[in-house]
């Protein structure tokens, strides 16, 4: 199910929504590896409707985003793995803010 709002203006979304593709593909990129480590909150606004699980990965999915960026960035990993998960914070919480005005609508738009 593709929720029934727009996603692309949340913060983060140009890596989240990328992310996305890459884990219904099964690589691991950065994007990806954030949809990991929120996939229970994107599971719960139906971000990952149809998506088979890759559960395997997900519980160490933080250790392989800091990995990711150590190999990438060296010294400065770690402030980069901070801004990403703020970022994934961000886009969570806007997600589910939309998600609930979204479903609010739909349920006053209802006939009763």
């Amino acid at each position: 199910m593709i929720p029934r709002f727009s996603l692309s203006d949340l913060p983060g979304a140009d890596i989240i929504l990328p992310g996305l593709e890459d884990y219904a593909a099964g690589r691991l990129t950065k994007g990806s590896l954030l949809v990991r480590i929120g996939r229970p909150r994107f599971a719960a606004v139906g971000l990952l409707d149809g998506m088979p699980p890759v559960a395997a990965l997900d519980r160490d999915a933080e250790h392989l985003l800091y990995e990711l960026l150590c190999r990438e960035l060296e010294r400065n990993a770690y402030p980069e793995y901070r801004s990403l998960m703020r970022l994934l914070v961000s886009f969570e919480n806007a997600a589910d803010h939309r998600f609930r005005r979204a479903a609010e609508a739909a349920s006053m738009a209802a006939p009763v």
